[in-house]
């Protein structure tokens, strides 16, 4: 079972990480957008995450076809200790792989890396504190920033609350030969509706196909809500069924920090092993209030109920008579007392 106590800032690097892993290549399309030289469109390999003998580890590390070097960090929440662990691992990177001597040997004017900070937010004092140091400038794109970071290279800031990925998506997809055709519907996008009238809309229906197959996990960040998430997973599901497993699983860890209100509207188009899945991960308590016990007896199994809350509270909740079986079971097993449950059946 996944550990719920594992800290939120982990549970959204693993979010990030598997979204670019799945849909890096579209997203070199967004970077081609807002830097200023052509780093690629294809990843040729993943690098190892491992940096300088394991002194430092970054969040993902690829290499283009043009020869960059991107690193990535993942926050939720933009930090002056994600600029650091970033400018450490760059740093490092670059002096490792000798790539100092190659921008020499050539007379280049900067090192092929390619920093990468991703996150929902930027700390309002951070930000600002760049602000005032001057190491922070904007792009036209809205929620992307420029930080100076090496004479050689400068990080690239997305924050995503303050961006409009769905527009960026758009403005990609107008020079795309298949996509630029549906641009008309490609402007609702970022709306529910999109996702709704796919579901019964022929001509909708080949749009969002095509953008899901292209653009993948990568929608999962045109908005940051759970109604969009499952209108995105409930067409997937139907319709490009390779996708719908990788979104379901993004969505699980996204949830772990969402409130439990969060997933309630989820409860009617999960089957039983999503369920399963999400308590999980989600942690079971959490489930319980989401789904109900009985669900989540029946995607879980009562002993590991039992295990997460007591016996009391699950007898308190369904009764004695619809466990008594699984309490003997427990009895002939050492793992509850004879007693207790002669009491129980008092």
């Amino acid at each position: 079972m996944t550990d719920t106590n594992v800290p939120k800032t982990q549970r959204f690097d693993a979010f990030f990480k598997e979204i670019f892993k799945q849909s890096i290549d579209p997203f070199l399309d967004i970077l081609n957008i807002v830097t200023e030289y052509d780093i690629g469109n294809v990843v040729v390999s993943e690098l190892p995450e491992e940096v300088s003998k394991g002194i430092l580890r970054a969040d993902f590390i690829i290499k283009t076809n043009r020869g960059y070097t991107l690193i990535f960090e993942f926050k939720d929440e933009i930090g002056i200790d994600a600029y650091s662990a970033l400018s450490a691992y760059t740093a490092t990177h670059s002096h490792t792989t000798k790539a100092y001597i190659s921008m020499l040997s050539k007379n280049k004017n900067r090192l092929p890396y390619v920093p990468v900070i991703i996150g929902f937010s930027i700390q309002k004092k951070y930000k600002e504190h760049l602000m005032r140091l001057g190491l922070i400038s904007k792009i036209p794109l809205a929620g992307v920033y420029i930080i100076a970071m090496s004479p050689y290279y400068e990080a690239f800031v997305f924050v995503l609350n303050d961006m409009d990925i769905a527009k960026v998506i758009v403005d990609i997809a107008i020079n795309h030969p298949k996509l630029k055709n549906y641009s008309d519907v490609l402007s609702q996008l970022n709306t529910i509706e999109f996702w709704t009238r796919a579901m019964h809309d022929n001509y909708y229906r080949e749009v969002a196909t095509m953008i899901l197959q292209y653009f993948k996990e990568l929608l999962l960040l045109v908005k940051h809500d759970t109604t969009y998430f499952r209108n995105i997973y409930e067409f997937a599901n139907l319709y490009t069924p390779e996708y719908a497993k990788d979104i379901l699983n993004l969505m699980v860890i996204i949830f772990l920090k969402k409130k439990v209100d969060g997933i309630m509207s989820l409860s009617k188009v999960l089957t039983l092993e999503e369920k399963k899945k999400i308590i999980e991960a989600f942690g079971i308590e959490a489930a319980i209030e989401a789904f109900g016990i009985e669900k989540v007896i029946e995607a879980v199994g009562i002993e590991k109920v039992i295990e997460a809350i007591g016996i009391e509270k699950v007898v308190n909740a369904v009764g004695v008579e619809k466990i008594i079986d699984i309490l003997k079971k427990l009895v002939d097993e050492g793992k509850i007392d004879k007693k207790y449950l002669k009491k129980l059946l008092e």
